[in-house]
């Protein structure tokens, strides 16, 4: 009488216990990588969100002094280029300053955010009804080369999730975008 039971080759029975492990191990280190790379966005989102508004509280007392908001962020720190402003004054017999304190400056006395990109710098600006609310004078600061994916996660911390708010993003189409953090306005 013949043997009934079927014959299976190794391959036929499934996974053995060591070849388990090393996929799970491989789905746990992909898996990992994914949540560390989203959490380091959300970190350097907070990070970025807490230094505007820190240079923007800067801004702030700086115009308490000066009546008149600068053309270069550098103007927070040293007074190299205060003797331009937004209102056409020189800044610089008031300045009482250093304001904030930075990485460095760039060669046209805007300051350097190396923690959010190597090239991220920020300006400030003035715009009219940058975040559609009707503002028609609005200062801002500037930063531009964020990763989109940091972007996203400011505008999400910095407009607690609604449509408009303080803060506009606009895509670079690069994978970096520009982000405005609006500090001061007026209508």
């Amino acid at each position: 009488m013949k043997n009934l039971q079927p014959h299976f080759s190794r391959r036929q029975r499934g996974f053995s216990l060591p070849e388990l492990m090393v996929a799970l191990a491989i789905i746990a280190i992909l898996a990992g990588m994914v949540v560390f790379a989203s959490n380091n966005d959300k970190s350097k989102a907070t990070s970025l969100y807490a230094k505007l508004t820190q240079y923007a509280d800067a801004m702030q007392r700086l115009t308490l002094d000066v009546s008149c908001y600068p053309v270069h962020t550098g103007v927070l720190i040293s007074t190299a280029t205060a003797a331009n402003s937004q209102c056409g004054l020189d800044l610089t017999p008031r300045w009482r300053g250093p304001y904030a304190k930075a990485d460095g400056v760039d060669a046209n006395d805007d300051i350097l955010l190396p923690e959010v990109s190597p090239t991220a710098v920020l300006t400030i600006g003035l715009g009219n009804n940058i975040n559609g609310n009707g503002m028609t004078q609005q200062w801002y600061l500037q930063v531009t080369n964020v990763k989109d994916e940091v972007a996203n996660e400011l505008l999400e911390m910095c407009n607690h999730g609604q449509t408009t708010g303080n803060c506009v993003v606009t895509a670079g189409g690069t994978g970096t975008s520009t982000v405005q953090y609006i500090f001061d306005q007026r209508p």
